[in-house]
């Protein structure tokens, strides 16, 4: 393959591995190549049968796959470093080059957007870590009372909501979130009762 040919092959690789660099969270193109070369080194456990069959099913062309799955592991060792890359490029028939672009294309502008699509799909059905600690427990009907009179006094100084419940759970040495629960629970619950004092604001 000409120089120029396999320079220009070589930049659209650059920028499908720097994709899959970043997504990562990798520091190199070697290390990304390693990354997915454990992926697919165990024939029972490869990803690489999942992402064939998933790109055979977005590629509507008739054509015999030129690559199997099998053969990923064996490849990713051949272009493990962008040198190693290029020097394959350039060992390759100059009739190969639109072939190879135009997998590079599909895998850019199908393959990539299609699983960050599945994966922001499914994201939203995982669980969220949990911040360290057990969740707080919440205080009785009377200190809840306390801590409600507290806020409307700090914010009848300060004239700030926010800072008065800030003030309260330094002072109780509470979470803030906890705080705003707090009040907004005998808010409802004062509402309910039609019992809310004088001087109580809501």
């Amino acid at each position: 393959m000409k120089t120029e040919e396999a320079d220009r092959l070589l930049a659209m690789h650059d920028q499908l591995w720097e994709h899959l660099r970043r997504a990562g969270g990798v520091e190199s193109y070697e290390e990304v190549i390693a990354r997915v070369c454990e992926e697919v080194r165990e024939k029972e456990t490869s990803l690489a049968p999942w992402l064939h069959k998933m790109a055979r099913a977005m590629y509507r062309g008739n054509e015999l796959d030129s690559i199997q799955p099998e053969d990923f592991y064996a490849i990713l060792g051949l272009i493990d470093n962008r040198e190693k890359a290029r020097a394959v490029l350039l060992s390759l028939p100059d009739e190969m080059a639109s072939e190879i672009e135009q997998g590079v294309t599909f895998v850019l502008k199908e393959v990539l957007p299609t699983l960050r699509t599945h994966a922001q799909s499914s994201i939203k059905h995982l669980p969220y870590r949990r911040s360290g600690g057990p969740k707080p427990t919440m205080p009785s009907d009377e200190e809840c009372l306390e801590i409600y009179d507290e806020i409307l006094a700090e914010y009848r100084e300060t004239g700030l909501m926010g800072e008065a419940e800030r003030n309260v759970a330094l002072k109780r040495k509470l979470n803030v979130r906890m705080v705003q629960r707090i009040k907004k629970e005998c808010q409802d619950r004062l509402a309910a009762e039609n019992k809310k004092p004088d001087g109580r604001k809501s």
